[in-house]
């Protein structure tokens, strides 16, 4: 891959991929699971630009096939292109230079096999990135709100974890974590004290989001689709 003509994407845009049926000899010669474990590194590391890709890719790792195997060389490729990229971060106002700035989102029934949807979430501290994920959920949601409040207990989870260590540290004032979220039921029904019936499969999912704002904790925040920066985690960039 050293001669490798780069592509400006990790992954076709209009990306359906098969589940994994036999094996064949080139999927199983080609170190399929090696190459994506080190850039599940990269992942982790520096590069939540691929992160959805490389969750996406990892479906497949058991029993990849000769289209897995593309997709994966695609990557390659996209990294590449992309191996100037970096994590910049820069020195903030003095108001909101520890401020932590989280977003959440899903796509509803992403997942044109199993119809399941994927979570994604990314905190921004400084300018930059410091926490992320891409996660493909458990179970099918029947709304697009339903698979929001899924990601949304995902990614609070994850910032209350980091407000709790920008806190020990001494810097940061006791402050609520603030999570952007681009579909406004969810945000309005979270702040509902009501039962809802059509909810209470996902009660405990939705009860420890209403506990969390109740407590100040947390605060969901709007934010129109084009500024939501959790797209990247759900969905394949274009």
């Amino acid at each position: 891959m050293d001669s490798c003509k780069g592509v400006s994407t990790p992954l076709p845009t209009s990306l359906k991929s098969n589940p994994a049926t036999s094996s064949t000899d080139a999927s199983t010669e080609f170190p399929f699971a090696q190459i994506l474990g080190s850039i599940r590194y990269l992942v982790t590391c520096t590069r939540p630009d691929i992160c959805f890709a490389a969750n996406s890719l990892s479906r497949f790792m058991q029993n990849p096939q000769a289209q897995h195997i593309l997709l994966l060389k695609r990557l390659l490729r996209y990294l590449k292109q992309s191996q100037h990229y970096s994590l910049t971060y820069r020195t903030q106002p003095e108001a909101s230079r520890w401020t932590l700035y989280g977003y959440s989102d899903a796509d509803w029934g992403g997942d044109h096999v199993t119809m399941q949807s994927t979570s994604g979430y990314v905190y921004l501290l400084a300018g930059a990135a410091v926490a992320w994920q891409s996660k493909k959920q458990d179970r099918v949601t029947l709304s697009s709100t339903e698979a929001e409040y899924v990601a949304m207990t995902l990614a609070l989870k994850e910032g209350l974890w980091l407000n709790t260590l920008l806190e020990e540290t001494k810097l940061v004032p006791n402050q609520p974590l603030l999570l952007h979220c681009d579909n406004l039921s969810s945000i309005i029904l979270a702040k509902n004290l009501n039962h809802s019936e059509k909810m209470k499969h996902i009660a405990l999912k939705l009860q420890f989001i209403r506990e969390m704002v109740q407590d100040g904790k947390a605060e969901l925040v709007h934010v129109r689709t084009q500024y939501q920066w959790a797209d990247f985690f759900n969905q394949i960039a274009s």
